[in-house]
């Protein structure tokens, strides 16, 4: 009876891993230098400025359901910023404007109807933000009083996250959006899932995996 309980038991385990076997350093995830985090973490680093973090969304919903041990973190990155089409000039400036207005969205709790109205916005009206008078009325076309938007902006609480996010994108040197950091460590690859049947699935079972992985 124990012989067989214990094969029973090594056949219930094989597909478990089998499947952390699929994930290899180098083709779905890149391993970071420096300490991991102490606890369980995963930072999605974005840009309201960027087509691919728009498309990116539906993973981050999956994401904020599925994860195990952890919840999704969020960090706006102030390295993409508007140009104008017609004239080609850059407005650095903007990329720190959006992404205090994401830190604002956060601490006022309004980051689902705040994130529609700019992607909206920029991908679909041709209207990019362009200043803290443009930020503001996306603002209130999402729902949110102006007062509200006025006393937040440059509160303690909004410039801490700004200070974090700023932070946290320098000290994992990210450069492109959208990237996901997980526990401090490795760097998802979602090019090494490329051809999953259900690649949203995917992408959250590797970040699991990842969460979990021991070295």
């Amino acid at each position: 009876m124990k012989k067989y309980l214990v094969a029973l038991f090594a056949l219930l385990a094989l597909p478990l891993s089998a499947c952390a076997a699929d994930y290899e350093e180098g083709t779905h995830y890149e391993v970071l230098p420096g300490q991991p985090t102490a606890a369980p973490e995963v930072i999605e680093f974005f840009s309201y400025y960027c087509g691919h973090c728009y498309k990116f969304e539906p993973i981050v919903a999956a994401l904020e359901k599925g994860l195990k041990g952890t919840e999704l973190k969020r960090a706006h990155v102030d390295f993409l910023y508007y140009v104008d089409r017609s004239t080609r000039k850059r407005y650095p400036e903007t990329g720190k404007i959006v992404s205090r207005g994401f830190a604002v969205a956060q601490a006022l709790k309004v980051v689902e109807p705040v994130s529609e109205e700019i992607y909206k916005r920029h991908f679909y009206e041709n209207r990019q933000i362009s200043s803290v008078s443009d930020l503001r009325d996306a603002f209130i076309a999402a729902g949110v009083p102006a007062k509200d938007f006025d006393s937040a902006y440059n509160s303690f609480p909004v410039n801490s996250m700004v200070a974090r996010m700023a932070q946290q994108t320098k000290k994992y040197g990210i450069r492109s959006t959208p990237t996901v950091i997980v526990n401090g460590k490795y760097k998802v690859n979602p090019s090494g899932l490329s051809g999953a049947d259900n690649f949203i699935d995917e992408y959250v079972k590797l970040v699991n995996y990842l969460v979990t992985k021991k070295d």
